[in-house]
């Protein structure tokens, strides 16, 4: 049989429910992983490794100084430094010769400070009426009170000594008329600061008829399953994951601690941020008839990162992202289902968490935020089914991609297996079970909170299918299929079924949308890789098939 991949944009990627809580740390239980066979890899520098891929301007060439005589340099802040409002609202706007604003924006300079409250749909906020530049607040006037509290005020409410706005979201260029902005710095995970907003619109249940947009099915693939039968299929030349199947996803990954959020009855997410680097997300689903927890991270201990944004009166001239260091991606997957019928559920969830780290560049209070998504789809063929598995893979090198004078440049690391989803597939069931996932970290800098977050992105979106035969079949095979791919750009991250649920709720209290063409700078985005598995060899005909990043 033959799994395919779900690939997911990089929104799920940034460029992403009552229940009992999913577990702190969901990694799938399996046995250790035995020896794996000696396997035949044609177009790999060692056994079980995928080359990278290269092309366009180099990422050193692309961020050399030398090449921006004009650019203004910032650095990350460390977060013990900033105010309590500042670490709360976001740091404020500083005016600067270097840069050039949109004529009649609302620049307040000790906007953090004048912030009373910020509501939980991460778009509503309540300022001091006697704060400097509040009375100058008007309908469709942009505010640029913080980092994160900027954009289009689309409704506004004075009641005594309270003014309460609710803003719609601008892209950078409504912002920043003119300004070239370089960084090059290393962050860490324990740093970034965690801000959420249960109450923005997050999640779409594909199973529920009731919550699609008229183009739903044309903007996100539905779920996808193997067959009802295992057969062999005809594949490419082999390719395998060798002898390096020896390091385990930890059975308790570690984690800091994370506020828990109830997005809808039964679904429930829980930020994932890792003492060893990690970031990424606890998902649990228990709905439908399905228990599901979920775990993914993209782990980057201490990564350096570069990034460039060029902007003049025509608009964005050039960006580009780099982020170095031992980056992996690991994911686990525990899902039962406690009814006696077939259950279909396709379920995606853009996280409305920001994990968040300002970078002010000449007054400009720009910020890193990771954006975090997830894809849930399965299929369960048999009554109290169960089904478990865990996968992870390294990549040691450079994530680029960057845009400049009307062209793409991208560089990807080499990736290779570090644990086998197919290994450790486990489960009872009297039917084939399949489950799938897609996990999404962005990293974005830029302005804005949550889904209204403008700028710069870099997401990497990583995803595992996983499928097991019948327990009492007479071989009992594991099928698996993992790959990643990237996304980047300048611009906000939201699919079209998303834009069209935001814009539903935006239409409530503004004229102001969110416009589908929200990337109005694409970057390059491509595969990382896809590896295919099945144990027994060839019980599934996927056995070793593996493949590198296709050029573009």
């Amino acid at each position: 049989m033959r799994i395919i991949r779900l690939i997911l944009a990089s929104f799920l990627l940034a460029a992403c429910g009552k229940q009992s809580p999913p577990t702190a740390h969901p990694a799938a239980a399996a046995p250790p992983i035995p020896a794996a066979e000696e396997a035949h890899t044609p177009a790999a520098t060692e056994t079980g490794t995928i080359p990278g891929s290269k092309e366009g301007e180099s990422a050193k060439s692309f961020f050399d100084p030398k090449n921006y005589p004009d650019a203004v340099q910032g650095s990350f802040v460390d977060p013990q430094k900033l105010t309590a409002t500042e670490r709360k609202y976001g740091m404020a706007p500083k005016r600067d010769a270097r840069v050039t604003y949109q004529d009649g924006i609302i620049l307040m300079e000790h906007g953090d400070e004048a912030i009373r409250e910020a509501k939980t749909d991460g778009m509503t906020f309540s300022f001091d009426a006697k704060a400097e530049h509040v009375g100058e607040f008007e309908l469709g006037k942009i505010l640029f009170a913080t980092g994160r509290v900027v954009g289009r005020v689309g409704q506004l409410t004075r009641d005594g000594d309270t003014v309460t706005v609710k803003l719609a979201p601008v892209t950078i260029t409504e912002i920043v008329k003119k300004g070239t902005f370089m960084m090059h710095g290393t962050i860490s995970a324990k740093d970034l600061i965690i801000y959420t907003a249960p109450d923005f619109p997050s999640n779409f249940d594909l199973a529920d008829k009731q919550q699609q947009s008229n183009n739903l099915g044309s903007q996100l693939p539905g779920p996808q399953y193997p067959p009802a039968r295992f057969v062999k299929t005809q594949l490419g030349l082999p390719s395998g994951l060798g002898k390096d199947l020896s390091t385990r996803i930890p059975q308790n990954p570690p984690t800091l601690p994370a506020p828990e959020l109830s997005i809808t009855q039964g679904l429930k997410i829980v930020p994932a941020i890792g003492s060893d680097g990690g970031i990424g997300l606890n998902f649990g689903y228990h709905k439908n008839g399905v228990l599901f927890d979920g775990f993914g991270q993209m782990v980057v201990p201490s990564p350096t990162i570069d990034f460039l944004l060029d902007i003049d009166s025509s608009g964005v001239k050039t960006f580009g992202i780099e982020i170095s260091g031992a980056i992996s991606l690991r994911m686990s997957i525990i899902a039962t289902s406690d009814v006696e019928r077939f259950v279909n559920v396709n379920t995606t969830t853009i996280a409305p968490i920001d994990l968040s780290l300002p970078c002010p560049i000449a007054g400009v209070p720009l910020a890193i935020s990771f954006k975090t998504s997830f894809n849930l789809h399965t299929k369960f063929a048999a009554k109290t089914s169960t089904l478990t598995s865990s996968g992870s893979w390294s990549m040691n090198g450079t994530l680029f991609a960057g845009y400049k004078n009307g062209a793409q440049s991208h560089e990807t690391p080499p990736a290779k297996a570090t644990s086998s989803l197919a290994e450790n597939v486990s489960g009872a069931s009297l039917g084939i079970n399949t489950v799938g996932g897609a996990i999404n970290v962005t990293p974005m800098i830029g302005l804005g909170g949550f889904g209204f977050m403008t700028g710069v992105y870099l997401g990497v979106t990583f995803t595992g299918d996983i499928a097991k035969q019948a327990s009492e079949a007479r071989v009992d095979c594991h099928v698996a299929s993992g790959s990643a791919t990237i996304n980047s750009g300048v611009g906000y991250q939201l699919p079209g079924p998303f834009v069209d649920f935001v814009n539903t709720v935006l239409s409530l209290f503004t004229q102001y949308r969110l416009d589908k063409e929200g990337d109005f700078k694409k970057g390059w985005g491509g595969p990382l890789f896809q590896i295919n598995e099945d144990i027994p060899k060839d019980c599934g005909g996927l056995s070793g098939n593996a493949s590198a990043p296709a050029k573009t």
